[in-house]
Parts: C-alpha cells; structure tokens; sequence
C-alpha cells in the first residue's frame, strides 16, 4: 500500500512539473533544475538556519522560504536566457518528460538530503533504500543533468 501512495506522491510532483516544461518551454525547467543545484548549495551553507526558534512546522516553512528564495535569483537569471524557438509536438513532449523526470529525482533528493520533508511526506522503507545510501547520491544528482542532454539541440 505504502509504495502506490508513493507513486501517487510523484506523480503529484511530475505532472505538473511536465505541464510547465510542455506549456512554458524546456529551458524555463533547465533554468528551475540548475536553479535548484545552486540553491541546494547556497542553502547547505546559509548561516542562519539553526538560529530560528520555532515548532517543527514553523521551522520547515521557514526552510522552504529559505530555499525558494535561494532558487529565485538563479531562476530569473537563466530563465531570461534567450530560447532557440520551438519543437514539434511530439519532440517538445518527450524533452518534457524526460526534463520533469530530472526535476522529479532533484525535488525528492533535496526532499532527502537538503531540507528533509519528512514531516510533510514519509516515503516507504523501499523507496528510502533507494535515495539515502551514500552511495547512490552523487548518481542521483548526475541523473538530471544527463536527462538534459537529450533535450539540447544540435
């Protein structure tokens, strides 16, 4: 039971992350992706976070807002970056999909190792196994740049 709620749980993230990439274009995601890498290191040495007081609930919102206003200037800045045109429907759908895959596996490894949200989400034991080893993080990391790629033009 546990796994499908997880299902449900990414599929909560991915669609919409695809109908921004489908509708807003490719680069406006790139730009979110890299965003969220810059941000992702800002943020692990941002001086103030252990000097706010507060519940846990409070203390995660105000981590979030951390965050997103980390990822807000990146954003900005390579979101103006001028765009080639657009693609195909079927091109333009599948650069969608596989850019929302890459910003699914960086929303859920920050979920596990930058700001934890497991007080908002708890993912199975199984799907735990697969993002906390030591091991795998710097390969799930790599997965979205390399999902990139594919989508670049020639």
């Amino acid at each position: 039971m546990a796994i499908s709620l997880d299902i449900l749980v990414l599929a909560g993230i991915f669609v919409p992350l695809f109908l921004f990439a489908f509708f807003m274009g490719k680069e406006k995601l790139i730009a979110l992706m890299v965003a969220i890498y810059i941000a992702a290191i800002l943020y692990s040495y941002f001086p103030y976070l252990d000097q706010f007081k507060g519940s846990p609930e409070n203390t995660l919102v105000f981590k979030g807002i951390v965050f997103l206003v980390l990822i807000s200037a990146p954003y900005v800045i390579l979101s103006r970056l001028e765009s080639n045109g657009s693609s195909p429907l079927t091109s333009r759908a599948c650069h969608s999909g596989l850019l929302a895959l890459g910003a699914l596996i960086l929303v859920v490894f920050v979920s596990y190792h930058v700001i934890p949200l497991h007080s908002l989400y708890n993912f199975s034991l199984t799907f735990d196994n697969l993002f906390q080893p030591a091991e795998v993080r710097f390969w799930w990391l790599a997965a979205p740049l390399l999902l990139m790629f594919p989508t670049l033009r020639r």
